[in-house]
């Protein structure tokens, strides 16, 4: 079998044919199609027929997200950690776009221990909000708060804006979001990222096809400094997306970036 995939390989679209047939048979973070918009991958993402993303977090129970929930953690999250460290203080509001169920929020206080007083809003899709309540109140978490709501200024004044993981999924620019929010620190992790021109693609989940947006990096820290941040730090973990049949379009690496605003 090894010998016949090195031949498919070898043939011309063979490393394209053997990717796609992974995807197929593995059924999970794999990708297919190249969009300029996220509504047209939208589009594509439905003809799939495995739903939004949300049916993800509706097979989730108490018991299973319990089990684990401050254990989400490997050695590409120590940046993210250090900075939360070092800028989430007492009293401080961090807005968490698309933080699941506080996993980041436990595995970090399990960590380093975050302060007592804190409010740590998570914006999710209803499934995972209605989990994530649920949690916090089996763990009576009064730290936490949950909203399917976009954050913005009138929720409130945001100290530290956090997206680990998740902005790719999200309908949403940079910039327009930093307008809207207009937060003190901006703390930015594991986004798909090339050096050049951005572009959406549909990822294959088990249970879901989502809109997924490569970044242009370049692009990304022009709109932080265009909207008046200072990056401070970056970091970066080797991690190619590659697309079947879309030789050009691809993502090198994942990346993060810490910011603050300019007085």
């Amino acid at each position: 079998m090894s010998r016949l995939k090195q031949l498919v390989e070898l043939a011309p679209w063979g490393r394209d044919l053997a990717m796609l047939w992974r995807n197929r048979h593995r059924g999970s973070r794999s990708f297919a199609g190249v969009f300029p918009t996220f509504d047209a991958a939208q589009t594509a993402a439905s003809v799939d027929g495995r739903g939004a993303y949300d049916n993800q977090n509706q097979s989730k129970t108490l018991e299973d997200e319990l089990a684990g929930i401050d254990q989400w953690f490997d050695q590409s999250d120590y940046a993210l950690l250090h900075w939360v460290t070092q800028w989430v203080g007492a009293g401080d509001r961090v807005v968490d776009l698309g933080g699941s169920v506080g996993h980041t929020f436990y595995t970090f206080d399990r960590l380093q221990g975050l302060p007592t007083e804190l409010t740590w809003q998570i914006q999710e899709l209803p499934a995972a909000v209605a989990l994530g309540q649920q949690i916090a109140r089996h763990k009576r978490e009064s730290r936490l708060r949950f909203s399917t709501d976009w954050p913005d200024q009138e929720a409130g004044k945001t100290d530290v804006l956090l997206s680990a993981g998740t902005l790719q999924y999200m309908p949403i620019n940079i910039d327009e979001l930093l307008r809207r929010v207009r937060p003190e620190r901006v703390l930015l992790h594991h986004l798909p990222s090339t050096s050049g021109a951005p572009f959406w693609t549909v990822q294959l989940l088990n249970k879901s096809s989502v809109p997924y947006q490569i970044f242009s990096w370049p692009q990304v820290q022009a709109a932080l400094s265009d909207a008046g941040y200072e990056i401070i730090d970056e970091w970066w973990q080797a991690r190619r997306v590659d697309i079947p049949f879309k030789r050009k379009a691809f993502a090198d690496a994942y990346r993060g970036l810490a910011a603050r605003r300019n007085p």
